[in-house]
């Protein structure tokens, strides 16, 4: 029996629709599957309700045996109920690059006529990671199994943590048996669309997914704060502060789900949970996607996506009108007009079409019917200022073609926190002029703790440290992280001797406890004796570190304009370009960018493109120079980063070369001799398929060693001159790409900002050959101390640093000929700090043993 896909009507429907005629009883049935798959019509939907098998055969191979394709739709629940689903397939159809339809989850599945079994749950997210970490369930997560945290219709949720870190994550086990509902699909297909567009911190994100004979496992944000709805009804209205940072929250999330071409089409309450129990210091996750709606991203402005079903989606009091007339088509207004109705709640506490708390649905339906504008007359709204007003008036507004979409509502000066009203203690703005020091003291303290949690990844030695793949902070609003390394204690609030520990810290100023408690009280916006500021607060104080939103495809800078920001992303994905547009890198949420140009003054030599919508904290040249004029250190790390990045921007940009031999060595074979001449360079093997190490030798001595997904060979090429070592496979089998030497230089002229990062890369590695030479010179090893003990040596003024003159001395010692105006340009790169000199510090960070031990 075949099921052909016919154009027409039904043709854009579910595979799931087409499916259920099926019912193979023998491998001998075969079922032909549509080409593309696309929205769920009507006409599927009749169709996949009477039920879908999950399991069928594709069509017969020429020797009579059968390649088996898997449809696994898989439930999950997050607070609410969520859902995952990915279709494997013997052939993958292509999917572009932007969209996410049901097609684009499909992987490739190279098994024989069954499955073959496994003895862990395997990862079927691979396809969609940057490593090929974590293939198997439990040596990526630790699971607690004999612990149940919750129960759905479709399996139980158990506290899991992540293997490298600790971080604690929720595992929802379910059984393949419970994977056909309409409700999964849409969820699956939403929160797939979100994980591949980089997350967002305010919403609830699938983190991974296995599988194994009969059960998926799917690994989730782990959420502890509740429901609004019981923080609503324990805690009462919000003050005017706390709900404009929760709404911008809950804005930021929409703008971004609405960017990448995802409606909700079912915020209330119960979906915005809380990521902690007390409201001072808790952050929106948005969860639940059963009745998204997911299209292109280009095209869900447009109000002609396609008709609403309005027995299937959303809830009744948070429907706008034009939903419960049936007479408008689905747009991402309907999300805006619920935030509305919830912050109205939030505000008011009581629902605007349903005062008294008494009217049920249908009661709830009449009223928006009849009216639908929100009761803002004096007896309910008179407490609020006009500012607030004015957002739930523009958020409630009846006619879709007039309301306020989540790009309006996220630069509302109300949601931005600039008319939002609060309590304050008699004469604070008196205080908060006297403070004003104390307030740059503090944005410095802030800035110093972004920068020191983005990259740590990125050092200048190359090394990889052991957790680079384990995003310890992802699905963290980047405020937030920095709320709580002010609050170490996790108590909720920050105190003055928490402002005085962290300024102390990051700027070397010691402040009495008098001014930290009165700054304090001068910016909390709560009536109380205790110097505390909650995270409200604590988001609205420092101006210089504001938000901003841009839609997918802008560009930030282009390379060769001038720099005058930096940036650091709080969610989306940014696309570093060269100049001629080709991609070096993405950044995600935590990362930060531009702060080159600002460091030296010079134009950018990169492009900062959004790949989706963004929030990003920009910092403008003025407040950048007064934050690290606070905090040399802060100062002095950003340019250690800065130049870790583009040493890596670079090396991406010789990866995208596609003209590589691919050469497999033994133990003990050579891949070039000291004195050779340099006609290529090489990168060893990161697909993670063998376990390279290969050796660097000086004479007969081992000096160095290169990894996986290291390069090495440049320097002969950039500096026309033989080889400097000897280098041979030490594991049992080496994998290595080789780039002819011609296509290795194209690359690098293509931009001179790349060129100049790996001529710096091949000036220090020339630097820590010739150390520890001397050290081995020396009848000593290549240990921590050893390596130390040849700095003090090669230190012969004794000065505590070695200074040019001692450092052209090492230099020379296996490179008699290397020209001093590369030795200058070596000096520029290791010292920091600009003093002339490369203190110990400065030395031990280009080293890959001294940070790898810190990882």
């Amino acid at each position: 029996m075949k099921i052909l896909p016919q154009k027409g009507e039904g043709y854009e429907t579910a595979a799931v629709g087409f499916i259920v005629c099926s019912m193979a009883t023998n491998l001998g049935r075969k079922l032909l599957l549509l080409p593309k798959l696309g929205h769920i019509h009507p006409s599927g939907r009749k169709a996949a309700g009477n039920g879908a098998i999950r399991r069928v055969y594709s069509t017969e191979k020429t020797d009579g045996r059968h390649e088996p394709f898997e449809i696994i739709v898989a439930a999950m629940l997050a607070g609410s109920m969520a859902a995952a689903y990915i279709i494997n397939e013997h052939h993958q159809p292509r999917a572009s690059k932007d969209s996410l339809n049901l097609n684009y989850l499909v992987s490739t599945r190279t098994a024989k006529a069954e499955p073959r079994r496994r003895k862990g749950a395997r990862n079927v997210m691979l396809h969609r990671k940057r490593s090929k970490a974590g293939r198997d369930l439990h040596s990526k997560y630790k699971v607690d199994w004999k612990t149940v945290i919750g129960e759905g219709a479709y399996g139980s949720v158990y506290p899991a943590r992540l293997a490298s870190t600790g971080e604690k994550v929720a595992l929802k086990k379910i059984s393949k048996r419970y994977t056909n509902s309409s409700a999964f699909r849409k969820e699956t297909e939403a929160l797939l669309r979100i994980y591949d567009n980089g997350g967002h911190p305010n919403i609830s994100g699938l983190r991974d997914m296995y599988e194994d004979n009969s059960y998926f496992y799917l690994i989730l944000d782990l959420i502890k704060g509740g429901e609004m709805f019981e923080h609503l009804s324990k805690e009462g209205a919000y003050s005017e502060a706390d709900s404009a940072r929760l709404i911008f929250e809950v804005a930021s999330a929409l703008a971004f789900l609405h960017g990448v071409g995802v409606i909700h089409n079912d915020l209330k309450p119960e979906n915005l949970l809380l990521c902690s129990k007390s409201r001072r210091d808790g952050t929106i996750k948005i969860i639940d996607f059963g009745c998204a709606t997911i299209s292109e991203p280009e095209m869900i402005f447009q109000r002609e996506m396609g008709d609403l079903d309005t027995d299937e989606s959303g809830t009744v009091g948070y429907s706008p009108p034009e939903r419960l007339n049936e007479s408008s088509r689905l747009s991402p207004v309907v999300d805006t007009w619920a935030v509305g109705v919830i912050m109205y709640i939030m505000l008011t506490g009581v629902h605007p079409f349903d005062l008294n708390c008494d009217r049920s649905d249908e009661e709830i339906a009449e009223a928006i019917k009849e009216n639908p504008f929100p009761p803002l007359d004096e007896d309910y709204v008179g407490h609020l200022s006009d500012s607030a007003v004015d957002v739930i008036r523009r958020l409630m507004e009846p006619d879709p073609e007039k309301r306020m979409s989540a790009y309006e509502l996220l630069h509302h000066p109300w949601v931005q926190g600039e008319t939002a009203t609060t309590e304050k203690m008699e004469g604070s703005d008196k205080k908060l002029s006297n403070f004003r020091d104390l307030k740059h003291q503090l944005e410095a303290s802030i800035f110093a703790v972004l920068v020191s949690q983005a990259h740590k990844d990125l050092t200048l030695s190359e090394a990889k440290p052991a957790n680079a793949d384990a995003d310890k902070h992802r699905g963290v609003p980047i405020l937030k992280l920095v709320f709580d390394v002010f609050d170490e204690d996790g108590k909720g609030y920050v105190t003055g001797a928490d402002i005085g520990r962290l300024v102390t810290a990051h700027t070397g100023e010691v402040l009495s406890s008098e001014r930290t408690d009165a700054f304090i009280k001068s910016q909390s916006s709560e009536l109380s004796s205790a110097p505390e500021v909650d995270l409200s607060d604590f988001s609205k104080l420092f101006k210089g570190l504001k938000q901003r939103h841009y839609p997918r495809g802008h560009y930030l800078f282009r390379a060769g304009e001038e720099g005058s920001s930096m940036f650091f992303i709080s969610s989306g994905k940014i696309e570093i370009q060269t100049r001629k547009g080709q991609l070096v890198a993405i950044l995600r949420s935590g990362d930060f960018f531009g702060e080159g140009s600002l460091l030296e003054k010079s134009n950018r030599f990169t492009t900062a493109k959004c790949a989706t919508p963004v929030d990003v904290i920009e910092i403008k040249q003025k407040d950048f120079d007064r934050y690290t004029r606070t905090s040399s250190e802060t100062r002095n790390e950003l340019k250690r980063k800065w130049r870790a990045r583009n040493l890596e921007y670079a090396k991406n940009l010789v990866r995208l070369e596609r003209q590589l031999k691919t050469r497999t060595l033994k133990k003990g074979d050579v891949v070039y001799t000291e004195g050779d001449v340099g006609s290529s360079m090489f990168r060893v093997d990161d697909s993670g398929q063998v376990d390279s190490e290969l050796e660097v030798l000086h004479g007969s001595t081992p000096v160095h060693k290169y990894l996986p997904g290291d390069s090495f060979g440049e320097s002969s090429l950039l500096f026309e001159k033989p080889r400097s070592s000897t280098v041979r496979c030490a594991s049992d089998i080496c994998r290595i790409h080789e780039m002819r030497g011609e296509d290795f230089l194209n690359v690098v002229n293509s931009s001179p900002g790349m060129a100049s990062a790996l001529r710096n890369m091949c000036r220090k590695r020339l630097f820590k050959k010739a150390v520890k030479q001397f050290s081995l010179q020396k009848n000593r090893g290549l240990s921590d101390d050893d390596i130390v003990a040849a700095f003090h040596d090669a230190d012969i003024d004794k000065s505590g640093s070695l200074n040019i003159e001692e450092v052209r001395l090492l230099i020379h010692r296996i490179e008699p000929d290397f020209p001093m105006s590369e030795i200058q340009q070596l000096m520029r790169f290791v010292d920091v700090d600009d003093d002339g000199l490369v203190n110990l510090g400065e030395f031990k960070k280009l080293f890959r043993q001294f940070e790898e031990e810190k990882s």
